[in-house]
């Protein structure tokens, strides 16, 4: 819950679905910028809505067809929720699933959409379960997109990351579609870490060659 306290930064001032409190950037150890965080959530959204037409088409449900769901594991301040619902509702019987561990996230979800217009009304239920519970809110192969972007980084070991993969797996049906997106490569890990470490040490008044190269 720490993640999504209200630090006062983070926030769009237009725009209450914009809400990233809690992202800071590894650099400067601030909070990100509105213009990179809203590139995120764009790109990030992408992922999904490039798979709209055989997912959620618009309009009455095809003959013999299920109304088309979309589960979000780990959907935080609903930065992505906000975006993809509308586009879900369009569906006859579209629903989006928004799931969290953080109570805080959800509060904030449920705060927004009772702002009324354009977000009181979406097709969104919540659930306040961790990653690898998603079967017990959905059957096996009843789901069209299972998403989980941008949060993998806070899961506690390899293992538990493929065992949420194959229960999305388990979840998705069949032509269905899993997105696990913003998974950092443990290959390149002590580089970026190096890389951090040096950026910081650089730009300490008391910055020396040596002190530089003690902190990579």
């Amino acid at each position: 819950d720490e993640m999504y306290q209200d630090s006062g930064e983070g926030v769009s001032e237009g725009d209450p679905t914009l809400n990233w409190s809690g992202y800071v950037d590894t650099y400067s150890r601030r909070t990100h910028a509105e213009p990179v965080i809203r590139e995120w959530v764009e790109w990030s959204c992408d992922l999904v809505l490039r798979h709209k037409g055989d997912c959620f088409p618009e309009g009455p449900a095809r003959d013999g067809s299920r109304s088309p769901r979309i589960v979000e594991l780990g959907c935080g301040n609903g930065m992505l929720l906000f975006r993809i619902a509308p586009e879900v509702a369009k569906a006859e019987g579209g629903r989006y699933i928004g799931t969290d561990i953080s109570s805080s996230g959800l509060s904030y979800v449920y705060d927004v959409m009772a702002r009324g217009p354009p977000y009181r009304g979406l097709p969104i239920d919540m659930h306040n379960i961790a990653a690898h519970e998603v079967l017990d809110i959905c059957e096996e192969r009843s789901v069209d997109v299972v998403l989980c972007n941008g949060v993998t980084m806070y899961f506690p070991s390899t293992a538990y990351l493929v065992e949420c993969m194959q229960m999305a797996v388990k979840a998705a049906r069949d032509g269905g579609f899993t997105i696990f997106g913003d998974i950092q490569s443990k290959r390149h890990l002590m580089s970026f870490h190096v890389d951090v470490q040096t950026f910081q040490a650089m730009r300490r008044p008391d910055a020396t060659p040596q002190a530089v190269l003690r902190a990579a």
